[in-house]
């Protein structure tokens, strides 16, 4: 039995750990991995439900991770470095350790312990370390047995330099890209999701796939079911577009309704509903049916912390989904 625990801050995927790593190998029959003890029969009488104890520290500054580095103030803030610098070596502070604030005060809002809902298919830190690289990934298909159309694959990254584009995509074992509905992808994401279409459903199955990306750091592989949601992800809008296609709403009856969960809202941010198709004489997409005027603007609350909006759906609204999808698209929020 082993543990994999996925680090938050301010609800984006920052760091993992894994107690089957080689790192912390023994040469111990009953506990060959240093971090395995904690889960012997004794600690975990209660079951994975029973929340553990969660101890928060704190760190300021480190050491080069390079062997036998001189470290310079030149070197500030992260040169050929794969952490945090000593504060000193700030130039502000000219090198002079006596210059460094000496006291700090860590806040912390809110703490959340909680159990992963959906299924993990692979976690680690790909690059080990935050540099602008290329990456890539194998994925067996045994890993894709259960996966069904509709179904997303959600990956927790990083984009490494903000500064640079940043890529990642699915690939067969020939190199060829085998998505046809693919996310857009912005600087501040800190997920991105594929919605599994039937032929990426098929070509997973059969063959598995290849994670190619440049400029991020992955963190996570995540399958999520379309019974506990419709499209899962952490989305930045700055009018990007989030594309759910038509065959997810094929179900879709009267009387349901949709609902939006986001967070860090601006002021005056808005949520914009289109149909998935173009218009011949408009650039635009086509608004919903909506029997109100402005019904496909969704007028959001300026809050951090996440919140949940619901929409009536009428019946030329879930004719129009049942045909075309959705696309969510808006300004200054983060879909979640």
């Amino acid at each position: 039995m082993h543990l994999a625990v996925t680090f938050l801050l301010d609800g984006r995927v920052r760091s993992v750990f894994r107690t089957k790593d080689d790192r912390y190998k023994l040469n111990n029959a009953k506990y060959p991995y240093r971090y395995n003890a904690l889960l012997q029969e004794n600690y975990t009488k209660y079951g994975e439900e029973r929340v553990w104890d969660v101890a928060i520290t704190g760190q300021v500054g480190g050491k080069a991770w390079k062997a036998n580095t001189e470290i310079l103030p030149s070197m500030y803030p992260y040169k050929g470095f794969g952490g945090t610098l000593y504060p000193e070596l700030n130039p502000k502070y000219g090198g002079d350790i006596n210059k460094v604030p000496n006291q700090f005060v860590t806040e912390v809002d809110w703490l959340r312990v909680f159990k992963r809902a959906n299924t993990l298919l692979w976690i680690g830190s790909r690059p080990e370390y935050r540099k602008n690289q290329k990456i890539s990934l194998d994925l067996a298909k045994e890993k894709f047995a259960k996966i069904n159309v509709g179904d997303q694959l959600v990956m927790d990254l990083e984009v490494c330099d903000p500064t640079k584009q940043a890529s990642l995509d699915i690939f067969n074992k020939s190199g060829h890209s085998i998505t046809t509905l693919k996310p857009e992808f912005t600087k501040n994401d800190a997920q991105v999701t594929f919605v599994v279409t039937e032929e990426l459903s098929k070509k997973l199955r059969n063959e598995g796939c290849v994670l190619k990306g440049e400029n991020v750091r992955l963190y996570t592989v995540c399958h999520s079911s379309k019974k506990n949601a419709i499209w899962t992800g952490f989305k930045e809008l700055q009018w990007g577009e989030t594309i759910i296609p038509a065959e997810l709403f094929a179900h879709l009856v009267e009387g349901q309704k949709l609902e939006f969960v986001v967070r860090d809202a601006d002021p005056g941010a808005k949520i914009f509903l289109r149909q998935n198709k173009r218009n011949v004489t408009d650039s635009k997409r086509p608004k919903f049916s909506f029997s109100v005027q402005y019904g496909n603007i969704i007028n959001l609350d300026n809050e951090k912390d996440e919140k949940a909006y619901t929409i009536d759906l009428e019946p030329k609204v879930i004719e129009e989904l049942k045909q075309n999808g959705l696309v969510v698209t808006g300004l200054g929020i983060l879909l979640t």
